[in-house]
Order: structure tokens, then sequence, then C-alpha cells
């Protein structure tokens, strides 16, 4: 990723798949809703829950200022120790699922008390706070002589926080911070998603020890070796296209032809290969990018060859570093030799190989050249 990530996750959990359907206020069961109604469900065309609105409330106003969220499943918390360590933020709603288990805010606790910060981005009015649960149950009433309203309550308490405290607060080495807003309103009102984008920010700057810089972007991009992978988004902050510098080869482009600037306008993407970051060490050869499996290759004085393996009788394209320009190619298939089609890229010192796979889904590749001739032209 361009700079450093900021560690943000979203938390998304199992009982997000049982919240598929809402019910009716007014349906008779709706104080105390068991899911056995089969009358109290929303209207129709009420698609927000099967739409995953509220998670994407959390993700979307972040990913389309190019910040990036990871989802985070809420319910490995129990499952896998120092689940959270590698998040420095994580954003929390109740809205469109619950915490099954009351321990899981033991831990939201601790990872708070360590460092992290929290962000719960909700307003109580999912009806679903009224199912029976262990937040709400006559068991909990009879042992602690305390039920609450929804798990937000009960996560607020062992923060040490008030119910009613909105806004940001420390606690411990970390901070919580509660967005009184429904998050699936993020997803359809641009002031509730500017809203969340900067509570976000306020928060992440909180953090003492952070060296992250909090720049909106129009894009996404990462570099892997000599790999790039890059995305540029539509209803963002700019409509301008992302310039990214070669020589690179376009690994989307059957072609594989060597450019010396790609750009991106929004809703387009790219794989690129970067042929200065990954060229080998001087007069070696070395496979860029290929639609064949490329096995055995050999090297000598005179060229290289290798076997290339494929679908029968299917046109295939490979480009490889070449140290020197080719004189032949040709490919061999049962002992029978025909010439094959090359392009040679004097820049980037590439060559473009075009073959048709053998009739047993392999070829063998030969390719020649002249050393001494090639080297007298440099």
């Amino acid at each position: 990723m361009d700079g450093e990530s900021p560690r943000i996750g979203a938390l998304i959990a199992d009982s997000a798949m049982f919240q598929r359907m809402k019910p009716e206020p007014e349906a008779p069961n709706a104080g105390k809703y068991d899911g056995t109604d089969p009358e109290g469900f929303q209207a129709d065309g009420d698609t927000e829950l099967l739409d995953f609105s509220s998670f994407y409330g959390l993700a979307l106003p972040l990913l389309k200022h190019g910040i990036p969220v990871r989802p985070v499943q809420l319910d490995n918390v129990r499952r896998y120790p120092h689940y959270l360590a590698p998040y420095r933020v994580l954003l929390l709603s109740y809205e469109y699922m619950k915490p099954e288990h009351s321990d899981i805010h033991y831990a939201l606790a601790q990872w708070v008390q360590d460092g992290g910060a929290l962000i719960y981005v909700g307003d109580d009015s999912d009806p679903y706070h009224n199912i029976r649960a262990w937040w709400n149950d006559d068991q909990r009433r009879e042992s602690t002589n305390t039920i609450y309203t929804s798990p937000r309550e009960h996560l607020f308490e062992q923060l040490g926080l008030k119910v009613e405290q909105e806004g940001i607060h420390p606690v411990g080495k970390g901070a919580v911070h509660w967005l009184p807003v429904h998050p699936a309103a993020c997803t359809s009102s641009k002031a509730s998603a500017d809203q969340l984008r900067q509570t976000v920010k306020e928060t992440w700057e909180r953090l003492q020890d952070s060296n992250f810089r909090w720049e909106a972007k129009h894009y996404f991009k990462i570099k892997r070796g000599p790999y790039i992978i890059a995305s540029v988004l539509e209803e963002s902050i700019s409509e301008e296209p992302l310039v990214i510098p070669g020589p690179v080869v376009d690994l989307f482009d059957p072609d594989l032809h060597v450019r010396q600037e790609v750009r991106l306008a929004p809703g387009e993407q790219a794989l690129l290969y970067d042929i200065t970051a990954g060229r080998p060490q001087q007069d070696k050869v070395s496979l860029i990018s290929a639609s064949s499996r490329i096995e055995d290759l050999t090297i000598t004085n005179t060229g290289f060859q290798c076997v290339a393996k494929g679908p029968t009788n299917m046109q295939a394209t490979a480009r490889f570093y070449c140290p020197f320009e080719p004189i032949s190619v040709c490919s061999i298939d049962q002992h029978q030799t025909v010439p094959a089609e090359w392009k040679w890229d004097s820049k980037s010192k590439t060559v473009l190989l075009n073959y048709e796979h053998g009739s047993k889904n392999k070829v063998e590749i030969q390719v020649r050249w002249d050393r001494e001739n090639a080297k007298a032209k440099a």
C-alpha cells in the first residue's frame, strides 16, 4: 500500500447472518421478539439487512477515500489469543449483529486498555436488541439484578463509561468514540458518511504513537516485489486518472505489451509488472509472465530453451527478460520443428514469444541469439 497502512478493521459476526429481516414494531411479539411470529417481518422492498447496508456503512465511507479497512471476525476474539493485536482502530455496531457471549466485551475492553481505539456506531434503534439474549434474560436479572436494553450498555460498562457518553473518551492507553448514528445511514447520506470519516480521523489522531498521516486518495495501489496492483475508485474525491510510470508489463493484456506509462480512469484496475524492479542479473534470462506453465528453463551461450505446458493446440504467449536480441525462435512438438513468432523490445531488453501448445499439452521453445554480434552492436 502507498505509505503506511492505518490498520483499521470493521467488525462482523456470525450473528449478522441470523438478522436477515426486521420485525415490525407493531407486531404482537415486538416487545420481546423470539423469531416465531410469521407476520412480524419488514415491509416488501426493505432490503437494508439483506444488503448488509450497516456493515458497508462502516467500511465504504473510508474505502471510497482510499483508507484501507479490513473485515474482522468478532467471534474470533474468543477463539484466538491476541486476535485483535494487529489493529489500532476498530469500528463496531450492534445495529446489524449481536455478540453471542458476554466475554467478548471483556476482550474488547482489554484491547482498548492496551492502546486500541474502539469506535462504536449505532443509535440503539435495532429491534433485535429486544430478543431474548444474555444481556436481558431472566437468569441475569436473578443473579446480578442487572439487565441491559442493548449489548452496547454492557460493553460500555466494561469500558468504564456511562451509557449515555457520546463523543471520544480516553480508556487506559486507548480511547472509545461513540457516534450515535445508525451505520446504514452512512451508505445513503453524504453528511453521515462525512461524519463517520471525521470520527475515525479524530480517533486515529488521538493515538499518540501513530505515524500514519491521514490522506484521502481516490485509488488503492499496492506493490509487492515487481508486481503492482492498482484500482481507481468511482464516487471518490477526484475524477482524475491515476498515472503509473513505466516501463511495466500489463498482465491484463493478452499480448503482454511493455508500456512506458499506464493511466487508469475511475472504475479501472491494473495488474502490472515493474520491469526495472524485477530485472535479473546481467546476461540472465528470466520469465516475466506467460499463459503457459514454463518449466526446465536452460540458458546456454547461444540462447535459451524451455518447456511450455498448457491446453492442447491453444495459442499462448510469454515474455522473458533476454540479454541479447534473438536471431531465431522455434517450437518443437513431437520432433517437428516449426518457426515461432517473436517480438524484441530493445528498450526493456525483453522478448515476446507467440507459440502453440503441442499435441500432448506441451511444446519445447528454443531461442537463439548471436552473443558476439549483439555485444559488437552495443
